[in-house]
């Protein structure tokens, strides 16, 4: 079990870089609209260093820098009186709240431990600041392991954007801090033939329902590959198909007996996030706590592997423990 100890030492505001626009109104789409009662996705960063000196003013000097290119995120969710749906507002003075913390856990059991508590990494992640009237768009938190390494645990809201988007953006601040330079892309929700910085989301996943009998049978590979394959049949008649009954059905649990979701992507590549201290040594995304969706990422070790991340109670988590283990044994 990993000390627990985490003290906060500052909560700064970390603004664009004089010379961003002054102003920035994006309303939501269709898709946006889907997650905007959703908790932030909250993912944590962990990076080995001995000399932890010059960790916070690298990384908030390159903050600033990015949002330069990506001012919304700095910016709040605002629902005015004289617009028909929310907007992701920006304008001169917003700025990321940052949470400063230091740690005396025990680094190498955070970084190398296939099981933790989930409250092990709670601490580790920054809360949103939401109120009646606006809610930020992300939030931030820099925990130093004086000597050993630090983290950086981040809190995005769904509704501003999507896992591409929001690991897109820590990779350019990643670049930055560690290159002090960007290649600025245009802003599109297209597909241009250049890598290009949007934000939102993309598109909205479809459910494939089974019966939990059907799946535990025999056949339940069967049952299962059947339910999704007559999801994917049903984009046949365009994206939009129900569209209208999306965020009520997917809402509603009692609609289902089970839901599984999945969190992050291995094509998203998180372990090639460098800020100039090698590659992570550990990607969280902390969460799936609230969400019970299975997390994906690419492996740290490379080589085409996959990390698949679960959070259950802990008698559970034994038994998949013991179970999982006599099976690669």
């Amino acid at each position: 079990m990993a000390n627990l100890s985490v003290k906060k030492v500052e909560v700064c505001r970390v603004a664009p870089k004089p010379g961003s626009p002054e102003n920035q109104s994006l309303p939501l789409t269709l898709f946006d609209l889907f997650w905007l009662r959703f908790p932030p996705v909250e993912r944590l960063y962990f990076y080995q260093t001995s000399s932890t000196d010059s960790v916070l003013s690298q990384l908030k000097t390159s903050l600033s820098l990015a949002l330069q290119h990506f001012p919304p995120l700095a910016g709040n969710l605002i629902w005015p009186q004289d617009s028909l749906k929310p907007l992701l507002s920006y304008v001169q003075g917003d700025a990321v709240s940052v949470t400063v913390a230091e740690s005396d856990a025990d680094f190498d059991h955070l970084i190398n431990s296939v099981f933790l508590a989930a409250k092990d990494f709670s601490h580790l992640v920054p809360q949103v600041d939401v109120t009646d009237e606006r809610a930020a768009a992300m939030a931030l938190q820099i925990t130093v392991f004086p000597n050993r390494g630090f983290s950086i645990g981040t809190a995005m809201h769904h509704a501003v954007l999507d896992g591409k988007t929001s690991t897109s953006f820590v990779k350019a601040w990643a670049y930055i801090c560690k290159h002090e330079e960007l290649k600025i892309h245009s802003r599109s929700r297209l597909d241009p033939p250049i890598p290009a910085t949007y934000f939102g989301n993309c598109i909205v996943g479809r459910v494939a329902v089974a019966e939990t009998k059907g799946l535990l049978s025999e056949d339940g590979l069967v049952v299962a590959v059947s339910a999704i394959t007559e999801a994917l049949r049903s984009l046949e008649k365009g994206v939009l198909d129900g569209a209208e009954d999306w965020v009520s059905n997917f809402l509603d649990f009692s609609l289902y007996d089970r839901i599984y979701a999945i969190a992050g992507s291995h094509r998203f590549e998180v372990y090639d996030t460098d800020f100039g201290w090698g590659r992570p040594k550990r990607v969280e995304v902390i969460s799936i706590d609230k969400t019970s969706a299975i997390s994906l990422s690419d492996s740290k070790n490379g080589g085409g592997g996959v990390e698949v991340g679960l959070v259950l109670k802990k008698h559970y988590m034994e038994a998949f423990d013991a179970l999982f283990s006599s099976l690669v044994h």
